[in-house]
């Protein structure tokens, strides 16, 4: 081969390589879409071409109000050519044996929670489950009453259900569909969520949800999820940033070992996402994710770790 063609063809490559590198190396944009809670990615794969995520910031619980959907998100759903949520599509079918599973292995023979319950704490319970209903709870480990307490508050005392949840809907669509959704979390992590920390940690976190719904505290609790409810509605990140900043420092004051949790819960779950929607960007193509919306607001969001990775 003639030299100069060689050094022409080699002077080719390397600014083919430069020009892909400089393509990958380019910061993704962020951009908040005109829909409820819901924003875009705009980065490069690999290989220099065009990549996007898509974020959907839902709530796990509702009315019929959610919907329908805004048509921008219902149209990147559509589109997508991978979709991903907090449990995939396979482990949410493990997901009802293996909840049985801990519960079985929860059951308390010499322990119950009525034991270390005032008579004022038993009664917000019954109030909001049912005598019944907590004389049953009361024999597994506390993360069981302090699960179903909070189902029950939202069924019975705000009427919401889990199963107008936004992700729930989205999860459906996808199965009727015959689409496979990634688990942003694994099935194990999911598990973990739930019966989270030994017996003394569950013990005073349920102590601690059962006083803020005694008394005058129930009408505060149902104002602030109303609240936070209207700003997911309105579109307002900021405000609902604000006040679940200012819930979490509240819970932290009255129960400082719950700090530890929501960093589990949130931080670094956020962290680990972040990670995965990085490949995403890198593999290319359309992906859609959904999430509960606290998760894309407020400090150490998934953005802001997507900020420290150097991808935004």
């Amino acid at each position: 081969m003639n030299h100069h063609i060689t050094k022409k063809f080699i002077l080719f490559i390397h600014a083919l390589v430069l020009t892909a590198s400089l393509a990958f190396s380019q910061k993704a944009e962020l951009s908040k879409e005109d829909a409820r809670f819901f924003w875009k990615i705009t980065g490069t794969d690999k290989n220099g071409l065009p990549s996007y995520v898509f974020l959907q910031g839902t709530i796990h619980v509702g009315t019929e109000d959610l919907y329908p959907l805004d048509s921008k998100v219902m149209e990147a759903f559509t589109n997508a050519d991978r979709l991903a949520a907090e449990i995939g599509s396979e482990d949410l079918k493990k997901l009802g044996p293996e909840c049985l599973k801990i519960l079985l292995k929860s059951h308390t023979k010499n322990k119950n929670c009525k034991d270390f319950l005032t008579q004022e704490q038993l009664e917000v319970l019954n109030k909001i489950l049912g005598e019944k209903a907590v004389n049953a709870y009361s024999r597994y480990e506390p993360w069981f009453m302090q699960m179903n307490l909070e189902n029950g508050i939202l069924l019975n005392i705000i009427g919401r259900k889990e199963e107008y949840g936004i992700d729930l809907y989205l999860e459906n669509l996808a199965i009727e569909s015959g689409r496979k959704v990634i688990g942003l979390d694994t099935l194990e992590t999911g598990l973990n969520l739930l019966r989270y920390g030994d017996y003394e940690f569950q013990k005073n976190y349920l102590i601690m949800q059962i006083d803020s719904m005694a008394g005058e505290n129930e009408e505060i609790w149902v104002e602030e999820f109303c609240k936070m409810e209207k700003m997911y509605m309105e579109d307002d990140t900021e405000g609902m940033a604000q006040l679940l900043d200012s819930s979490r420092k509240e819970e932290c004051s009255i129960f400082p070992q719950s700090a530890e949790y929501n960093e589990f819960v949130m931080e670094k779950r956020n962290e680990n996402w972040a990670a995965q929607i990085k490949t995403f960007l890198e593999e290319g193509g359309n992906t859609f994710i959904f999430v509960g919306a606290a998760h894309l607001i407020g400090e150490n969001s998934v953005f802001e770790y997507l900020k420290k990775y150097g991808v935004l």
